[in-house]
């Protein structure tokens, strides 16, 4: 009885659990491509027309250093052009530390929103 049970109980674990799939709620992330001119950061991405950066997070390994923002799409959108710049708020990137910046794009009409990132340390 006991090895049945286990059995039991790991299967329905397995079955609740499941693989990712189309109908769970997880966004998408995709990477973004990093260029360093002069000391300054620019994050691009492949974007959508009509997409607007819903919500931006800049993290750092120090961690009075980190920024999150929200955008609200019914004042003014920031459109995420694609290939362009996507914008950090005037965040000042420094040597040596480890950066994360993650931005969520979503457009009207379409409940999910994707993740852009990009993880780098500025030399």
């Amino acid at each position: 009885m006991g090895a049945k049970f286990r059995c039991l109980v790991c299967g329905l674990c397995f079955t609740l659990v499941g693989c990712p799939g189309p109908g769970d709620r997880s966004n998408p992330v995709y990477p973004a491509k990093l260029e360093i001119n002069d000391g300054h950061v620019c994050i691009k991405a492949e974007t959508y027309v009509g997409e607007y950066i819903y919500r931006t997070e800049i993290l750092s390994s120090e961690e009075n250093e980190s920024v999150i923002r929200y955008s609200a799409r019914s004042i003014q959108p920031e459109w995420a052009l694609t290939q362009q710049c996507l914008p950090t708020y005037g965040f000042t990137f420094l040597p040596g530390r480890k950066y994360l910046v993650a931005y969520a794009v979503s457009k009207e009409g379409v409940k999910q929103h994707r993740i852009i990132e990009a993880s780098f340390t500025i030399p």
